[in-house]
């Protein structure tokens, strides 16, 4: 079980898709049977297997809440509002952008340019 306050700062929309996702999309990281293992973590907790898993899925949920695919039911959860432990399992998560650079200029090209 996972408690959370979800303060709607997106909109209540997005609280209640976090309410009703978090706990797939945190099954789902790379991370999460690493920290279901319980061995001892002396560093930083946020660097700990589950600061790492819940790491991965917020940020996956950022994608999930993003995904133009799913736009239609973030629009349908501002009026409709999940009962406490309501869940929901999640099917595909966006995976995350990649960046990358155009042309093929370097920094003393584009210094000289400005």
């Amino acid at each position: 079980k996972v408690f959370g306050v979800f303060d709607g700062h997106g909109g209540p929309e997005v609280a209640r898709v976090c309410q009703l996702y978090l706990v797939s999309v945190l099954k789902k990281q790379p991370t999460w049977d690493k920290a279901l293992q319980n061995e001892p973590y002396h560093g930083n907790p946020a660097d700990s297997p589950l600061g790492l898993a819940l790491r991965e899925a917020f940020h996956a949920l950022d994608r999930v809440i993003g995904d133009p695919n799913r736009r239609d039911e973030l629009v349908a959860y501002r009026s409709f509002k999940p009962g406490p432990g309501d869940r929901k399992e999640i099917d595909v998560i966006p995976p995350p952008l990649k960046l990358t650079a155009g042309g093929e200029s370097t920094v003393e090209e584009a210094k000289t340019d400005a």
